[in-house]
């Protein structure tokens, strides 16, 4: 009987309901290059980022692959430049040029991203959990941070068909306020919540998540 309560939606009457008021957005970021982690900022935690470094990833070898890319493609990117109007070099000579300045050019956006992505941010979001420490090894897709946009409020309830038919025209009032909005529906019922549609309501961000908001449909 506790198992058949736990599936139905949390709801008091007809048209109210019981959610929780989360963050409207979660996020893992992962690993994109492979190292050692030679820093973790724990004073980020708990607190929304700005533009500082979370985790540092080595980038001894990154740096120097860096550097021998940007000064390669600035001389072919020179050389090409200075050629492909010329009229003394064959349609074939300045072909292979380009070829050449091109094949720099990428070699360098690639080492440009690679040094870029051993410094990792999370401007504008919530670090909830670094999932990693000093010391550790890392490859691509290894998770690093647990972060959330607390920027605003999700609400997601379970409603009877009732409540949903014609819900864009509805009034939707969480804690007696009309705060929040309707930002999506789903006309399939929900696999777990039997019989119920899922909504999801958004709204502005309140001093503390996680608390219990009542919704009223009518």
């Amino acid at each position: 009987m506790k198992i058949l309560l736990l599936l139905l939606p949390l709801f008091l009457h007809a048209g109210e309901y019981f959610a929780k008021v989360e963050p409207f957005e979660s996020f893992t970021i992962s690993s994109k290059v492979s190292g050692l982690v030679t820093f973790t900022n724990q004073k980020a935690l708990s607190h929304v980022a700005g533009d500082e470094s979370i985790i540092k990833i080595d980038d001894t070898i990154s740096k120097i692959n860096y550097e021998v890319a940007l000064s390669t493609y600035n001389i072919k990117r020179k050389f090409y430049q200075k050629i492909k109007n010329l009229s003394t070099k064959s349609k074939f000579q300045k072909d292979n040029e380009k070829i050449v300045y091109l094949n720099a050019k990428q070699a360098y956006i690639r080492s440009k991203d690679d040094l870029q992505s051993r410094n990792i941010k999370a401007k504008n979001l919530y670090i909830d959990k670094i999932l990693v420490k000093k010391g550790n090894y890392v490859n691509p897709s290894t998770p690093l941070i647990k972060a959330y946009d607390t920027s605003k409020a999700k609400l997601i309830i379970y409603v009877s068909k009732e409540d949903l038919d014609d819900i864009e025209n509805k009034t939707i009032l969480v804690n007696g306020k009309d705060d929040f909005k309707l930002h999506k529906y789903f006309k399939i019922a929900d696999d777990v919540q039997v019989s119920s549609y899922k909504v999801i309501l958004s709204g502005p961000s309140p001093k503390h998540f996680s608390q219990i908001a009542k919704v009223v449909i009518k």
